[in-house]
């Protein structure tokens, strides 16, 4: 009987350390999308110049025209999912989590923003790097609140043991 209580117990480690692998590789692949998505969607690709347009930066967040709900809303859109895949972290507390995604967001924003100081048709704003770091932080908000805290959480939110684990050895 001991062998077979040993035999259980490995393979539901082995199980486990295999569950917290593929986890985490779906949550590496949720990064790299999000990234992918952010790049081509805020980088303007067909329009870069070889000088600036400074005078075209929206300085002044949620004041500077022009400020639309729609650009707005579409900024945290974009954000969402990377807040979310970096809030995923397994085994980490909240604040963490929620720390990852906010320096994560702002160099991310930041430098899309900049990018877009080399282009006639986009129009740089700080506007648009708040949004994108509440998404971002709205994402991390929405993992914390699906998945586990701590690597106890993950435990407790387990289905219940096949009764193995109580047999105690003879001897």
């Amino acid at each position: 009987m001991a062998g077979l209580c040993g035999k259980s117990l490995a393979l539901r480690d082995h199980a486990r350390t295999f569950t917290q692998a593929r986890l985490q590789a779906m949550r590496n692949g949720g990064v790299a999308a999000s990234l992918m998505m952010i790049v081509l969607a805020d980088i303007p690709w067909a329009d870069f110049q070889n000088h600036t347009h400074r005078a075209s930066v929206r300085w002044i967040p949620f004041v500077t025209p022009p400020v639309t709900a729609l650009d707005s809303s579409l900024n945290v859109v974009l954000f969402g999912p990377l807040g979310f895949f970096l809030g995923a972290a397994l085994g980490e507390g909240r604040r963490a989590r929620i720390r990852r995604a906010f320096l994560w967001a702002v160099p991310l924003s930041v430098m899309a923003e900049y990018s877009q100081v080399f282009s006639h048709n986009r129009v740089p704003s700080t506007t648009d790097v708040c949004c994108n770091v509440a998404g971002a932080l709205i994402g991390a908000l929405m993992a914390i609140l699906v998945l586990p805290d701590k690597k106890h959480d993950i435990a407790k939110s387990r289905p219940a043991s096949d009764g193995l684990s109580n047999l105690t050895h003879p001897g």
